[in-house]
């Protein structure tokens, strides 16, 4: 405290008898009389590694010594440290990551790319053996032991049909709008969605938009409706760009009643332990105005 007030013994690094303050970056002698010496002498067989508290490594304490020992005291020795590199410190911003744009997906959706994932997908690959056998719609006992997703399918099975190698559904929109959609598996579900909510020309829609987008989509999965939904509101550009609705809370105000029983409380305690009667509960009626209060046992809360 004698060379600098506004420090304390945390911010000094003792190396080659040289205390470096970590704050102005000073190189300061030992001054002061042997009582002084002693207790940084002490200090200095006690000292823990305090340059893991600034992330610092002993190499570069140690070099930083080195050079003060070069560095005169006084104002000379001032100029000389600004110029040194300055170590920031002080708390960090608390604030939220900032959000990530997803990048485009891998996977290109040509026809070819589409063949080889309903192949791979063993509920599609089921259903597009059966179609392009020529088979009949299976009874329920050929498929009460197959997964909830082929038991979807086969529900459907007067509107799938092949069209160039691949599974498409017949969705009809209305009399006279029908379109051939292609069957995906699930899993191919948020690459389409990546098209229809986070490419440059989607413009993160909402849900309500981005499913009409998925509707008008050459694309048909299981639980449309759901995956859109789940998608929307993981997506952390919306969540940074919409404000938390604000809802709206009634005012709260103060009753002052003007007269007596104009106004009474009522509120059961309990349980306490059974009485002889068998009471174990208290009703506790108040009246606001004259604050009379009666209590009435009760051997029941209902």
């Amino acid at each position: 405290g004698l060379k600098h007030g506004n420090a304390d013994f945390l911010s000094r690094v003792v190396r080659r008898n040289v205390i470096l303050c970590k704050q102005c970056e000073m190189t300061l002698e030992r001054t002061g009389d042997s009582q002084q010496e002693d207790v940084l002498n002490k200090g200095q067989e006690n000292i823990f590694n305090i340059s893991a508290l600034y992330s610092v490594s002993d190499d570069e304490i140690e070099s930083d010594a080195e050079e003060s020992e070069q560095i005169p005291t006084g104002g000379a020795g001032r100029e000389a440290t600004a110029n040194r590199r300055k170590r920031k410190r002080g708390r960090t911003a608390n604030r939220p990551a900032q959000a990530c744009v997803k990048p485009q997906p891998g996977i290109e959706l040509t026809e070819e790319a589409l063949r080889e994932v309903q192949v791979s997908d063993n509920d599609l690959n089921f259903i597009l053996q059966l179609k392009e056998s020529d088979s009949e719609k299976p009874v329920w006992s050929d498929i009460v032991n197959k997964s909830p997703e082929i038991k979807y399918w086969i529900a459907r099975w007067e509107l799938l049909f092949m069209c160039k190698g691949l599974l498409c559904i017949k969705w009809e929109h209305s009399e006279t709008d029908i379109q051939w959609r292609i069957c995906i598996p699930t899993a191919l579900a948020p690459t389409v969605l990546w098209y229809l909510h986070d490419a440059h020309v989607s413009g993160h829609l909402g849900i309500k938009k981005t499913t009409e987008r998925a509707k008008r989509c050459p694309f048909y999965w299981i639980h449309m409706n759901h995956s859109v939904v789940d998608y929307v509101k993981a997506c952390e550009i919306c969540g940074e760009a919409n404000n938390p609705q604000q809802k709206h809370r009634h005012l709260l105000r103060t009753y002052v009643p003007g007269g007596r029983f104009e106004r009474i409380a009522c509120d059961i305690t309990g349980p306490f332990p059974k009485s002889e009667s068998g009471n174990s509960y208290i009703l506790v009626v108040s009246d606001y105005f004259t604050k009379l209060t009666e209590m009435y046992p009760l051997s029941d809360s209902t």
